[in-house]
């Protein structure tokens, strides 16, 4: 047998880890929104919302255990990934059957902290949009409510707020 050319480098294997035939599945990309590497994290974030702006995808994502890092990431990554995290939330509370259960699993107070005047329009654009879909809930409304949420959607209704971070606000505010 001829031994491989050093000019070459050996390709050892095509597939990333846990995948078939170089696709991943909704649990690997749940799996890796736990990685310790940020750039894993935002691929893994950046899929699950993307999958998440199809209806019948939103039941799966919250069967497939992914509330709980989602709302993890919105409290301890990068302000983009936190703007993503609340972005894919938005896209889940948009069914009616993931409201309650996103309130539950501890939501809402992590999106109410990404309208902090601090951070980022597309994180307030974001948090605004999951709370306005998230208060269609009578129950989520209340808790809204009681987390401290109308002060900061009021103060993103001002004259220099971007127009689409204001109507995500007045949506939240009803």
């Amino acid at each position: 047998a001829a031994a491989p050319s050093t000019s070459e480098p050996r390709i050892i294997s095509q597939q990333p880890p846990g995948t078939r035939d170089g696709a991943r599945t909704m649990l690997d990309w749940v799996g890796m929104l736990g990685s310790q590497l940020p750039e894993e994290q935002f691929l893994a974030i950046k899929a699950l919302r993307n999958l998440s702006v199809a209806r019948h995808q939103q039941l799966a994502i919250m069967a497939s255990g992914a509330m709980v890092p989602l709302i993890a990431l919105m409290t301890h990554a990068t302000t983009e990934v936190r703007a993503v995290a609340a972005a894919t939330i938005g896209n889940l509370a948009a069914h009616s059957q993931n409201q309650r259960p996103i309130a539950a699993a501890g939501g809402i107070l992590p999106l109410v902290q990404l309208l902090a005047p601090e951070l980022s329009w597309d994180a307030k654009e974001h948090a605004a949009k999951a709370l306005r879909n998230l208060a269609a809930d009578q129950d989520n409304e209340t808790v809204i409510k009681a987390a401290g949420a109308i002060a900061p959607l009021i103060s993103l209704l001002d004259h220099g707020t971007p127009a689409r971070v204001q109507e995500q606000a007045a949506g939240a505010l009803g």
